[in-house]
């Protein structure tokens, strides 16, 4: 029987996500800004939801909350510069 503390699942599935926004906003971000932001935003809510459960101790995984909100942000960010320069080439046509 083990006394440690459980894995985080929510931890690990908010840095997948917001791995997967990051990636995709840093590869296509002008076609893929709307999912770019979409992923960051859920892999934010994840994450934090993730980092609040190991700070009550019920759970291991920070370093994973904080990496997936630090990738979240950047997701979010590269979400932002996509639509940006999207609406940039529209406007100007």
């Amino acid at each position: 029987m083990s006394t440690g503390k459980q894995g985080n699942g929510l931890a690990t599935a908010g840095f997948v996500v917001s791995l997967v926004g990051a990636v995709l906003g840093a590869v296509l971000p002008i076609l893929l800004y709307a999912v770019t932001l979409l992923l960051g935003v859920v892999g934010l809510v994840l994450s934090g939801v993730g980092l609040a459960r190991v700070g009550a101790g019920v759970r291991s995984g920070k370093g994973l909350a904080i990496a997936g909100i630090v990738l979240g942000v950047i997701a979010l960010g590269l979400g932002i510069i996509g639509a940006a320069t999207l609406n940039d080439v529209v406007s100007g046509l």
